[in-house]
C-alpha cells in the first residue's frame, strides 16, 4: 500500500493511507446509517398500517397488484426464469394491500398535518445545488419542476415529521438479532 495505489484506487482523490482508511471507514458508516434509517422507516411504516388497519380499496389493490406482476414478469423475463403469474399474485397480494394502505394513510397524514414541500423550499434545493453543480438557477428550477424531486422531499419532510412525533429506541444490533431469529422460529 503506497501513494501510487492509493492514488489509482482514489482516482487521484486522495494519497495517503489516513485518508484512504479514513474514507473507508466513512463510507461504511454511511453505508449502515443508511441500513438503519430503511429499517427505522419500515417499522414505523409497519406500526402505523397495524395501528391504523382497514381493508383497501379492491380497485387500488388491483391496480398495484398488476403493476407488481408486470415487474416481476419482465424481471424473470430478464433472468431467464420461468415466471408463474398465479404464484406471484399470491405472494403479492398482501405486499399490493400494504402499498394501498400505506398510500391512503399517508396522504392522510400529511393533509391533516400540513405536511407539503413549497416553491420556498424547491428554491433552497436550487440556491444549494447551484452551487455544487454550477448549473444557472432556471435550468436547476425547470429540472425540480419536472422530475420527481417534489415526492422525494415531500417524502423526506414526512418522515422527518414521524420521527419527531415518536419515541425511538435503539436497540443493540446484538440483541435486536437474537430477538428477530426468536421471532422466526
Amino acid at each position: 500500500l503506497n501513494e501510487e495505489l492509493i492514488k489509482k484506487v482514489s482516482k487521484e482523490k486522495i494519497s495517503t493511507e489516513t485518508d484512504l482508511r479514513d474514507g473507508i471507514k466513512k463510507d461504511i458508516q454511511h453505508y449502515y446509517d443508511h441500513q438503519t434509517e430503511d429499517l427505522l422507516r419500515s417499522k414505523i411504516i409497519t406500526l402505523i398500517i397495524e395501528k391504523n388497519d382497514f381493508v383497501p380499496p379492491s380497485s387500488l389493490v388491483s391496480n398495484v397488484l398488476q403493476d407488481m406482476l408486470k415487474r416481476e414478469e419482465e424481471h424473470a423475463k430478464k433472468d431467464g426464469h420461468r415466471f408463474d403469474k398465479t404464484e406471484a399474485a399470491n405472494r403479492l397480494q398482501k405486499f399490493a394491500e400494504f402499498e394501498v394502505k400505506w398510500f391512503i394513510v399517508k396522504a392522510e397524514i400529511e393533509k391533516k398535518e400540513n405536511i407539503a414541500v413549497s416553491d420556498d423550499d424547491i428554491k433552497e434545493l436550487v440556491q444549494k445545488d447551484m452551487e455544487k453543480t454550477g448549473l444557472p438557477e432556471d435550468k436547476l428550477m425547470q429540472y425540480y419542476k419536472s422530475s420527481n424531486i417534489t415526492e422525494k422531499m415531500l417524502d423526506k419532510k414526512l418522515f422527518t415529521f414521524l420521527n419527531e412525533k415518536n419515541t425511538i429506541t435503539k436497540v443493540d444490533p446484538a440483541i435486536y438479532s437474537t430477538n428477530v431469529q426468536k421471532d422466526k422460529e
